[in-house]
């Protein structure tokens, strides 16, 4: 299981990666395409598969009272690094401020993300507010919750199946959105919304019963050819097409690499993924994804004092190597060992 689950975390390195590589598209000289998006939604698959893994056969999380404290000890471990990235980012809003009702606006906004209810607002300035990308922490904590129902569903039912119908009722919602919505409601169903995303996160715990049953079927089918030329189509589609494809497009295309991924239909494409440090990004990926834009936000402020616009790539290699760095100093709280060590001495 350990190679599996190695595979797992280079997948979500790849995911912290895109989604860092998107937010670093200003600095970047050049277009990139939306490959955040594309990170977030391997995010939610990784999520679900990995709660599959775990629990699919278990006693445990077959209530909503069990899923409930599951997301309530999820959200305690990531809360702290969550209130101080919003902290950081909210001393640049204060800065902004130039009037009372801009101060009340913020409260506002402040108030829904300290109690993490962000993403429940569909209006980009609440969602969007402080740290912009921990409109995220509030979907998977009710994804957690879901996490029951779904697991009772996929002991019923097929996960083959399963994955089918939430990927056409995926489209069958973004295609009434687009044409009945204004594009900012459409938008916030079919990307924010955590009612919606759980869909996604679903579809990974689907993808963990389909993987536990080709496991113990011992099947090893060999579809290296047709992994590479899916994963090569996907790759095509999200460099030069994704102004014209919508977001069900992509998710088809995610769930079947994920399902092949884990199924280690492509011997080298898992090798890759196993690279110690993909690896090593999805070990740390959720303290990136919470630190990087508060990161780039005051580095960038700096870097503009000293260099202004010169000598772009440098400042985003610097970002970057800085953005791994704090995070996995924060992973492995490496300043409150040397803060320790320093007051035994």
């Amino acid at each position: 299981m350990k190679d599996k689950i190695n595979v797992v975390q280079g997948l979500r390195g790849l995911a912290i990666l895109l989604i860092v590589l998107w937010h670093l598209n200003d600095i970047f000289p050049g277009n990139l395409p939306k490959t955040g998006d594309r990170g977030v939604e391997i995010f939610l698959l990784i999520s679900g598969f990995l709660i599959g893994i775990k629990y699919i056969n278990s006693n445990k999380m077959n209530t909503l009272r069990d899923t409930f404290l599951y997301s309530v000890n999820k959200i305690k471990k990531m809360y702290p690094l969550y209130i101080l990235s919003g902290l950081l980012m909210l001393t640049i809003e204060m800065i902004k401020i130039h009037s009372f009702s801009e101060f009340i606006e913020l409260s506002k906004k402040t108030v829904s993300y300290f109690f993490v209810i962000q993403s429940w607002i569909p209006n980009e300035d609440f969602y969007w507010c402080l740290n912009g990308v921990a409109w995220f922490i509030p979907v998977i904590m009710f994804c957690y919750f879901m996490t029951a129902p779904i697991l009772a569903l996929i002991r019923t039912v097929d996960g083959r199946i399963l994955i089918g119908i939430f990927l056409v009722l995926k489209g069958i919602i973004e295609i009434v959105c687009f044409f009945y919505l204004d594009t900012e409601m459409a938008t916030y169903i079919t990307y924010i919304c955590p009612a919606y995303r759980v869909l996604d996160y679903s579809i990974g715990i689907f993808i963990a019963s389909v993987y536990m049953k080709n496991n113990q079927e011992s099947q090893k089918k060999g579809r290296s050819v047709m992994t590479a030329a899916v994963v090569c189509i996907y790759l095509f589609a999200v460099l030069f097409l994704y102004h014209y494809l919508s977001y069900t497009v992509y998710h088809f295309f995610e769930t079947f690499i994920v399902l092949l991924i884990v199924n280690k239909e492509n011997v080298l494409l898992n090798k890759v993924l196993e690279n110690k440090i993909f690896v090593g990004l999805g070990n740390i990926s959720m303290e990136i994804f919470l630190t990087h834009l508060p990161v780039i936000t005051y580095a960038s402020f700096v870097w503009e004092k000293i260099a202004g616009e010169k000598f772009v790539v440098i400042e985003w290699g610097i970002l970057l190597t800085l953005i791994i760095v704090i995070g996995f100093l924060i992973k492995n709280n490496v300043t409150g060992r040397v803060l320790s060590m320093t007051s035994h001495k």
